[in-house]
């Protein structure tokens, strides 16, 4: 029997048994036999005559060679589509796509491209909006700081007051992730116009 064989003839002709056994329970007691080798697994489920054989190799089958070329060299619709299904490699896809003997793989494979496509595009536009918004949100804190510096000459000090306070409500709106230099230069110019009305309502007062 088997158990008489080295370990590497008896793996063979587990995978032959697998591979050719007509009755289908003999097929599948083969390859529940046969360790996680992706070699083995891997011709099992490209070549098994059992279609529950060749799905239950194919489901033990992790190695992605083996998955891509199981997608490639399969006659059999049911592993080859399977096998794409787990294909994340565009690379694969693509030869899968161009050269698959089975043209039902061929197309899932050209339909899974264009999906990985599709999601790289959007991926790289949803980049640039945020990318954009970023800017959008830096040009709005320069221009906040340049204002906020622009108060400390205004003569009416009232006004001063009321817009600064605006100018800080607007900042807490927009300032959360401003760089380090423009939050230093915007706490810098409230704190000059801060002190600048302060000194007027001690002169008022004095």
């Amino acid at each position: 029997g088997l158990t008489a064989l080295p370990a590497a003839d008896a793996q063979k002709q587990l995978v032959l048994v697998a591979k050719t056994a007509q009755r289908e329970a003999v097929s599948r007691r083969a390859l529940d036999r046969l360790p996680d080798d992706p070699r083995a697994l891997g011709t099992t489920a490209r070549r098994a005559e059992s279609a529950e054989t060749r799905l239950a190799a194919l489901a033990r089958l992790a190695d992605p060679q083996e998955l891509t070329a199981t997608a490639l060299k399969s006659d059999y619709k049911d592993v080859a589509l399977g096998a794409v299904e787990r294909i994340t490699d565009p690379q694969a896809l693509r030869a899968v796509a161009a050269r698959a003997k089975n043209a039902a793989a061929q197309r899932r494979a050209r339909a899974l491209l264009r999906a990985l496509e599709e999601q790289g595009a959007a991926a790289a536009e949803a980049e640039a909006r945020r990318l954009a918004a970023v800017e959008e949100r830096r040009r709005a804190q320069r221009d906040l700081c340049r204002e906020a510096e622009a108060l400390v000459a205004t003569a009416d000090p009232h006004r001063a007051g009321v817009a600064l306070d605006a100018a800080e409500e607007r900042w807490r709106r927009i300032g959360e992730d401003a760089d380090p230099e423009l939050v230093h230069r915007f706490g810098a110019a409230v704190a000059a116009v801060r002190d600048g009305l302060a000194r007027h309502k001690a002169e008022r007062e004095a």
